[in-house]
């Protein structure tokens, strides 16, 4: 298949190009360099067979598939760039949509349209939005773009987490090894509930989105399991051998949802099983990246930061 890929270079997006590459699929992507000061060239096991800064330069071009990756992909960032956030996670969305109406559209959406919900509650694909920040307002928005074409699969995935070409290490279980690494301690700010899925696994489903009759048309939750952000630090903190300080623990983060994820278990088989925080090869992936790019790397936050100011100070 002939295949573009938004956001190639950042965290998700350098794995799926990767494993793409590997099945032999012809690969472009599209990214506007954002985050690629953080990509580790080395582990770019493939190149993607074409590169693509600007959607304009895309006119010639037919896919089969369009994986839409780019994304300002926080909360933080989302809050600080709202402007930029509905530009990038929705209108080039549209406009993907809009030009080309006959690739099958893979939307990487997020748990957190879900929001807050009550304790007792676990949302499926039909529980009401309950969007608390501009990245998710931007989510339930893209949905609506993508569900309005004809071929489609939606991906409302939980908290990623792990190894990347392209780190990050403003992610829960990444923030933690980072913290733990650094400071010999982990201080977790809430114990709210979050959804986890590792990023290779994200990657491997996304493949199985695209070709997938199972997929078609289909908004699927999509994650490993149902954890805790103290759950997390435990798991965390096990793996590292020190502990958790509990003394910063406190509520600031309203958002608190768990996922049921029946559906994609129903028609995911084939990538089971799942990897699950705690996994001692995938943490210690996580802790290698840590220790290969060091104390001062930079949140996604940052890097946006960076961005703009040379988009306004070329």
């Amino acid at each position: 298949m002939k295949m573009l890929i938004t956001g190639n270079l950042g965290y998700v997006g350098s794995i799926l190009t990767n494993m793409a590459k590997m099945r032999g699929h012809i690969v472009h992507g599209l990214d506007n360099g954002m985050q690629a000061d953080t990509l580790s060239r080395e582990d770019m096991v493939y190149e993607v067979d074409a590169q693509y800064s600007v959607l304009r330069d895309l006119d010639s071009e037919s896919y089969d598939v369009i994986y839409h990756l780019a994304a300002i992909s926080n909360d933080p960032m989302g809050d600080a760039y709202k402007e930029l956030t509905h530009a990038t996670n929705v209108i080039l969305v549209e406009a993907l949509c809009a030009r080309y109406p006959d690739a099958r559209h893979v939307l990487a959406s997020s748990a957190s349209v879900y929001g807050a919900i009550p304790s007792t509650d676990i949302a499926d694909e039909k529980y009401p939005f309950n969007p608390l920040t501009a990245y998710a307002v931007s989510k339930v928005e893209a949905e609506k773009v993508v569900r309005s074409h004809w071929d489609y699969a939606i991906l409302r995935m939980g908290t990623l987490w792990g190894g990347s070409p392209n780190f990050r290490r403003d992610i829960v279980v990444n923030a933690f090894m980072h913290e733990g690494v650094h400071s010999g301690a982990i201080r977790p700010k809430a114990q709210a509930r979050r959804p986890m899925l590792h990023v290779s696994d994200a990657a491997k489903t996304m493949l199985l989105a695209a070709s997938s009759g199972l997929w078609t048309n289909k908004v699927v939750n999509v994650a490993a399991e149902n954890t805790t952000v103290s759950d997390i630090a435990k798991a965390v903190a096990f793996y590292l051998g020190i502990d958790v300080d509990w003394s910063e623990s406190k509520e600031p983060d309203k958002r608190d949802y768990a996922m049921d994820c029946s559906r994609y278990n129903s028609i995911s088989a084939e990538l089971s099983p799942l990897l699950r925080v705690g996994d001692i090869g995938a943490m210690a992936g996580v802790r290698s990246s840590i220790l290969s790019y060091g104390k001062p790397y930079p949140t996604r936050l940052e890097q946006l930061r960076t961005w703009f100011d040379r988009q306004k100070n070329p």
